[in-house]
């Protein structure tokens, strides 16, 4: 069994992997436009066909799956961090200066009692993220 994580965007999915792609070295797996599903006219959101009905990206190892919905449908991202867990302190700090970019930081990447670097910020996307570069176990 795999567990993915599954975003909703407010019509800008495309930008927001193709960012990532970019800046996080992912790869962009699948992008399926709402005029390409089949379904009566009258199911899609009007003037969204280029929209994303559904895509897939991979970051590291994680596969993050998403769509584009209208805003009475979004479902407010809250409550959750994705994390992206780096090997050194420079590929964290890289990572989080990346993310930070457009973004609203709320915890400055530091030195924690658990992270030789960890911090917390909503990236210009509107999701939240934690960047960690754990210590090593004892």
């Amino acid at each position: 069994m795999h567990t993915n994580i599954y975003l909703y965007f407010s019509g800008n999915l495309e930008q927001a992997f193709e960012y990532y792609r970019d800046h996080l070295g992912g790869e962009i797996l699948m992008l399926s436009r709402y005029k390409d599903i089949p379904m009566p006219a009258e199911h899609k959101p009007q003037g969204w066909d280029d929209k994303v009905m559904h895509g897939r990206i991979k970051l590291g190892d994680a596969i993050i799956m998403g769509s584009d919905v209208k805003r009475e449908q979004e479902r407010p991202m809250q409550a959750f961090d994705l994390v992206a867990n780096t090997d050194t302190a420079e590929e964290a700090e890289r990572v989080f200066k990346a993310l930070a970019d457009g973004g609203a930081v709320s915890m400055p990447l530091t030195e924690t009692f658990f992270a030789v670097r960890y911090g917390s910020l909503k990236d210009r996307f509107g999701v939240p993220w934690s960047v960690s570069c754990e210590k090593p176990m004892q």
